[in-house]
């Protein structure tokens, strides 16, 4: 597992989606994801108390935004996974 993700934000556009995408929810499902360790969708809505359909949008989301990988994205049901210990995000103002 990496140290940490950098994000360098250049950009008024790329900072609010980025932000739109670190909801309170994403978070808690990050955190959770980085202590179980690579684990299923639906394995981490049960971890989380969560219903399994929000679960998957918020992942979906936390993928695109490179937050989360899949370990085998031609696999159905795959596991996912973060692949670092923090998450640094450096803003230009």
């Amino acid at each position: 597992m990496a140290n940490h993700k950098i994000y360098n934000i250049d950009d008024q556009d790329h900072c609010d989606r980025l932000l739109e995408v670190l909801t309170g929810l994403r978070l808690n499902l990050l955190r959770a994801l980085a202590q179980e360790g690579e684990t299923t969708i639906l394995q981490l809505a049960g971890v989380a108390k969560r219903n399994y359909k929000n679960v998957h949008t918020d992942i979906s989301a936390l993928i695109k935004a490179g937050l989360v990988e899949r370990v085998d994205p031609a696999a159905r049901n795959s596991h996912i996974r973060v692949a670092w210990k923090r998450i640094r995000i450096d803003l230009a103002l």
